[in-house]
Formats: structure tokens, sequence, C-alpha cells
């Protein structure tokens, strides 16, 4: 009985057109990539409202506006409302948490839009955007409102907002893009284009690529996935296996660093100190500790990040820290008015030129080392304000409290 050797496989593998072109179409080089955009919502957000926005210098007036509104609605539809908003319109990013707003003053309409790459929506998040929406533009003044839900995979959209796929928006922003083929942007929107549909989207010859080098080659390719190497992975579990050590270093003879809620990739800690300040503990919706602000290390695309973020509440102690701060110059506005998660401060942990190549040992010292200043950052830019501002719980308060815990 002839056996085929796992050389072989991966020869035969190696050998095969399909894969010469596959690798081809990845193996090349995308600003997009090396800027850490394909996954940061964020980024993708930024890019969006760049585009849509006619007064940008990107060449294309409001054909990608258009674009987009014809993925949203329909084609005769998008043309009017652009014929009648022109420059008028209105993007607008981050506006209370919301990824997007594209304002249509002259039509009265407001569409609003949700990205989704990786994560999937809260369990009130949209309701929570409409509400607040449709109180600064209130249907009872005429406005008419647009709710969208985009995302690169199905998934049912809560609150009955509109459920878009990236597939749709690309497939028009190429169709425009095909009639401004010398615009300023032109090459930006392809490469953009190129790494969606690499990343998320994905087109019908790759697929049938990969179809056809799964059929042949199953065995090789498995092979492969099953020792694929994660270095980035082993430093981020290394780390959490020292999480308690990471916590002491951070501490100092002023401030203790305890942990908190860790996940699979996210660590998480707290300063214990400020557990003492009066309606710090009366976080929602984040992790069992009820602590308003927590400082976290974050596993991401081919690196560590570090932030401190400070969640949700109801309670007026929220309003009351994130005013400190700001008066103080700590955080910006932009988090200050978010009523939700906002993220507070920042700091690139580890991001190697090769995320296969590099000392496990030196990095564990260096992300520990860089992690422990970024806290002791955050401490002294926020224990003043924090602390000067909070305000002694009354009788009512702790008894709330005491009965709630």
């Amino acid at each position: 009985m002839h056996c085929v050797t796992q050389t072989a496989r991966f020869d035969a593998l190696i050998g095969d057109v399909d894969f010469s072109a596959l690798s081809a179409r990845f193996g090349q080089f995308c600003p997009f990539e090396a800027m850490g955009v394909v996954r940061a919502e964020i980024r993708h957000g930024n890019a969006l409202a760049y585009l849509l926005d006619p007064k940008r210098p990107h060449g294309f007036a409001a054909a990608m506006l258009e674009a987009f509104l014809t993925a949203v609605t329909s084609a005769d539809t998008a043309s009017l409302l652009v014929q009648a908003d022109g420059r008028d319109v209105q993007i607008s990013r981050e506006w209370q948490n919301i990824d997007l707003l594209i304002i249509l003053p002259n039509s009265r309409m407001i569409v609003t839009v949700e990205l989704k790459i990786d994560a999937s929506q809260g369990h009130d998040q949209l309701s929570r955007y409409r509400k607040v929406v449709e109180a600064q533009w209130p249907l009872t003044d005429g406005w008419q409102h647009k709710f969208v839900f985009l995302t690169k995979r199905e998934e049912a959209a809560r609150d009955n907002w509109v459920g878009l796929r990236l597939g749709p928006v690309i497939a028009e922003f190429e169709r425009a893009l095909s009639k401004f083929g010398s615009a300023p942007a032109s090459d930006f929107v392809r490469q953009y284009i190129d790494m969606l549909r690499r990343h998320h989207v994905g087109d019908s010859a790759s697929k049938e690529r990969a179809r056809k080098l799964y059929a042949e080659h199953g065995e090789a390719l498995a092979y492969l996935m099953q020792h694929r190497p994660d270095p980035i992975r082993n430093l981020f579990n290394a780390l959490k296996t020292a999480a308690v050590e990471i916590a002491a270093a951070a501490s100092t003879a002023t401030m203790s660093v305890v942990e908190d809620a860790h996940t699979a990739s996210i660590l998480r800690f707290a300063i214990k100190e400020w557990d003492q300040i009066p309606g710090f503990l009366d976080g929602e919706r984040w992790t069992n500790s009820k602590r308003m602000i927590l400082i976290e290390m974050k596993l991401e695309d081919s690196g560590l990040g570090a932030y401190a973020y400070i969640g949700p509440s109801s309670a007026k102690s929220r309003t009351t820290f994130v005013t400190s701060l700001l008066a103080k110059n700590a955080i910006t506005r932009q988090a200050a008015q978010a009523k939700g998660w906002a993220k507070l401060a920042e700091l690139e942990l580890f991001h190697p030129n090769d995320p296969l190549q590099f000392d496990l040992d030196d990095a564990i010292a260096s992300v520990t080392a860089d992690f422990c200043a970024f806290v002791a950052r955050v401490h002294r830019d926020f224990d003043t304000a924090l602390v000067a501002r909070a305000t002694p719980m009354s009788a009512s308060d702790t008894t709330e409290r005491k009965a709630g815990s």
C-alpha cells in the first residue's frame, strides 16, 4: 500500500497554483494592516466618517455618501437626499458614544450607524442610542430616523435597527470608485476595500480557491492550523499567570494595586485606596466589584495595550468624577461626555515588528515595567481629582449600599 508522507503533502500544497495565488493575495503591503486598523472599530469609523463627508478633500465630493446611503436605503432615495443636502450634510463621530451620525438637515433625516467588526451589540446598547437620538432630533419636530447596525457578519439587530453587512457597502463604494479613478483618495479607498475583503468580507475568487485547497490538501492545512505559533498569546498567558506579581510590582507605599476580574484576553487591576472614595463602588454592568474605574491590560492584534476605563453607572458620583478629571485636564472632553464605558487613558505596551520573533523573558520584563509606569501615571493624574471632588455619602446612601450588598 502506498503511503503519502507529510512532506509530500506539504510539497503538493506549496506547488498548487491556487496556493500561490492566495499567498500573493495576502502577502502584499497594506497601510491599514501596518497601522493596526484591521480590527480597530474606532479607526474604521474614522475612515468611514472621512470618506462620507463631502467637505473633505478626498476628491469624491458626495459620491461616497451617496454610495453608503444607497446601501442603507435605495439608489433613488440616496440621490434625492444628496441633492437636497449636498455639502450641508454633517458627519459626526462618537457623539454620545454613537459610532457615526449622518445629519441631513434639509431632508430632516438622521442616519445613526453602529459599527461592529468583531464585537457584538450590547444587551441594551441600540435602544439607548435610539432614545438619545430621538430626544435630540424628535419625530414631533419632523425628523426622520434611520438606525443602521453595520457588521461584517449576519447578526439580528435589537430594537428594530436595520441590519446592514459590510459587503453591500463595499460593493457600492466600488461602483462610486469606478467613476473617480483619479481622485486624490482613490488609492486609499482601493486599499481599504482590499483590506476589508481580505480580512472581513472575502471575495468569490479567494473563497473558491480556499475551498479547492481544503478539498485537495485538507490534511496538510489542518496540521498547519494545529501547530501555528501564537507568541503574543503565550506572552499574555504568562503575564496572566504572573498577575499577582504584576499588581505587587505596580504598588507603592501610597498606592495598593490589586487584581479585579480577568477575562480570556483582558487583565483587570484596581487601585485599592479608591474603594474608600464615596460613590466609587457604584459602578454598573461591569465587574462584581462595582468599581467605577479599572486599569486593563488587553491582548490585541499583534500586541498588548494598557487602558484605564470608567464604566457605566446611574449614580451621580460618576458625573462628579468625570467632571473633576476634565477640570484637571486629566481626560478628554469626549471621554467626559460618554455615558457608558469611556476610555480615560491608554498606552501601547508591546507591538513587535515581527510578532513571531521576540524574546519572551525580555517581553515580560518590558511589559511589566511599562504597565507599572502606566498605573503610576493614572494614579498621579487621577488621584487628586477623584478624592477632591468626592462628597461624603448621606446616611440613606450608606443604608442603600448595605442593603444591596
